[in-house]
């Protein structure tokens, strides 16, 4: 799943939706890791899998994950 900021104070609708369009495209030709979000791969060092699940566990409101 591809994570794309949210608009900034001073960008156009237009250049949104360029960067959506470029990380969809970026997707699709990364065909074999798709499997893998993107902190994942710049973080490889971190205990994903203990992450996810104290994340999922934890009681927090959906804002904060």
């Amino acid at each position: 799943m591809a994570y794309v900021p949210p608009t900034g104070t001073n960008e156009p609708l237009r250049k949104l939706r360029s960067r959506v369009y470029g990380e969809l495209r970026a997707i699709h030709s990364n065909t074999d890791r798709d499997d893998v979000i993107r902190v994942v791969r710049k973080y490889p060092d971190a205990n994903w899998k203990r992450l996810w699940t104290n994340l999922h566990t934890a009681w927090i409101s959906d804002t904060q994950r």
